[in-house]
């Protein structure tokens, strides 16, 4: 056996090896599913905050509750967006309305005095 015969044969004992310790190797699963809640954060308007606010307090009447969160307005419209196509609909729409306006007011931003 030449040495480049043996280089080659101790090459190819190294790949077989490696083959062998990768199949050894556990398999990664599947993640399982996310089951912790999920946080997200809204930035609002004091103004509109102060108006959400009075909401949650009026619905909480309302509702015999003697509270309502921001969180639980926020879950229910969710839940409901998802449910609702008509309302998922009206919600495209009115973000439509909004990414023009930003446009426009980009645009308008640029133009030069």
């Amino acid at each position: 056996m030449s040495r480049s015969d043996a280089l080659r044969a101790a090459q190819e004992a190294r790949k077989a090896r490696r083959a062998a310790a990768e199949e050894e190797k556990p398999r990664a699963t599947a993640t399982a599913p996310q089951t912790r809640p999920v946080r997200k954060t809204v930035d609002l308007a004091p103004v509109t905050n102060a108006e959400l606010s009075e909401w949650c307090h009026d619905a909480a009447i309302k509702i015999g509750a003697t509270r309502v969160t921001t969180q639980d307005v926020f879950t229910a419209l969710v839940a409901r967006l998802l449910s609702d196509d008509a309302l998922a609909a009206q919600l495209r729409d009115d973000l439509a309305d909004v990414a023009h306006q930003r446009a426009a007011d980009r645009a308008t931003r640029r133009k030069p005095s």
